[in-house]
């Protein structure tokens, strides 16, 4: 895990850095067209996978933060000194944690909307129900992690819902609730 994290912290400084040394001129480029490069290219590169990281350590968390707050405030053309909740907010970036937990949910509702004769819901449900049951009370993977998360969010009557019906919101429902979820971390 710390492996994958470290890539993933690399690949955030590199490929920014890699972008704007690639003949873009970074002193004519508006912070924020910078800052869409970096949400459609930089972040999707380094998070790669990102939904199967589970039991992130706060040592985990804070080299991905660093590397993040170091492309905000590249971008930005800040120094190092600035507060990361300064430099954030004035091109409306969210931690790099929160987008990793967005990731995670995302994931699980494509999770439980998948037909049942698939072998990865099968695994999902199996998963989820020996989970509840108590009977293997894990302390790290995904299904615990996504218990953290939504209960961190305030969404845990969706995996309630789906545990005692097997139905979870559609596709558009799910997406609404994760983008308001999602906006309310900018406030």
């Amino acid at each position: 895990m710390h492996d994958n994290i470290h890539r993933a912290s690399i690949k955030l400084r590199g490929t920014l850095l890699n972008i704007v040394n690639s003949g873009l001129s970074y002193s004519a480029l508006n912070p924020l067209t910078l800052f869409k490069i970096c949400q459609s290219v930089v972040i999707p590169r380094a998070l790669y996978g990102c939904e199967l990281w589970n039991s992130l350590s706060p040592g985990n968390i804070l080299e991905l933060d660093r590397a993040h707050s170091f492309c905000i405030k590249f971008i930005q053309k800040l120094p190092k000194n600035v507060k990361n909740d300064i430099s954030y907010h004035s091109v409306g970036a969210i931690p790099i944690i929160k987008q990793i937990d967005y990731r995670k949910l995302q994931l699980l509702g494509q999770l439980c909307r998948l037909p049942c004769n698939y072998l990865a819901k099968t695994i999902f449900v199996h998963r989820l129900t020996r989970y509840l049951s108590g009977s293997e009370r894990q302390s790290c993977g995904f299904i615990p992690d996504i218990f953290n998360i939504l209960s961190k969010y305030e969404l845990l009557q969706y995996i309630n819902y789906f545990t005692e019906t097997s139905h979870f919101p559609s596709k558009y429902v799910w997406k609404q609730s994760l983008k308001d979820m999602y906006l309310s971390l900018y406030l």
